[in-house]
């Protein structure tokens, strides 16, 4: 049997009017009409979990502009106040996706073994994905928290060095121009 390997399908891609297009293609090529059918209706399931995806997407940019702000470690130009406007909106829509997700979960779902099934990956993704972004948000709050600390620790090193008068260091002497040069 020397078919070609099949290739995996995105699973978000609906190709329903893709295939029925072709099929129309074909039939007008060999001189018969077209049959009519009517537009598949989306299920309430399918209607929930969509805008709970797309919030969730959404939830992803949050969580990423926030991981990269968190980041930043300059003692001059630090991000606090977008940092805390985007660390209150993703606490309020990770307060509102645990509930939609466990909701879409415990509400009716497609009947049929395929629907069925279907749903039960929706939900896992659904679920996972909202896992990851917690775990992300997490994540970017104390990689946040241990920047502060050392930007904290930092700044007292820098004030206390400016406090002290100068004096010159052990080891060392100054050179032809007034640098101090150590015995490296």
């Amino acid at each position: 049997s020397g078919g070609a390997a099949a290739l995996p399908m995105p699973h978000t891609a609906d190709r329903t009017a893709e295939f029925f297009a072709i099929a129309d293609a074909r039939c007008q090529h060999r001189g018969r009409p077209p049959s009519s059918r009517p537009k598949p209706q989306r299920t309430a399931f399918g209607a929930a979990s969509s805008r709970v995806g797309q919030a969730i997407h959404e939830l992803q940019g949050r969580v990423t502009r926030l991981a990269r702000l968190a980041g930043k470690t300059s003692l001059f130009d630090d991000p606090a106040v977008e940092i805390a406007d985007i660390s209150s909106l993703v606490k309020s829509q990770l307060g509102a996706l645990g509930p939609s997700v466990e909701a879409l979960a415990r509400g009716g779902r497609p009947g049929g073994t395929q629907f069925g099934m279907h749903a039960e990956a929706v939900l896992w993704y659904l679920k996972t994905a909202l896992q990851r972004e917690t775990e992300g948000f997490q994540a970017a709050l104390e990689q946040r928290e241990a920047i502060l600390c050392a930007k904290e620790a930092r700044a007292v090193k820098l004030s206390s060095l400016a406090a002290t008068p100068a004096t010159p260091l052990h080891g060392s002497h100054v050179g032809q121009y007034g640098r101090g040069q150590t015995g490296c």
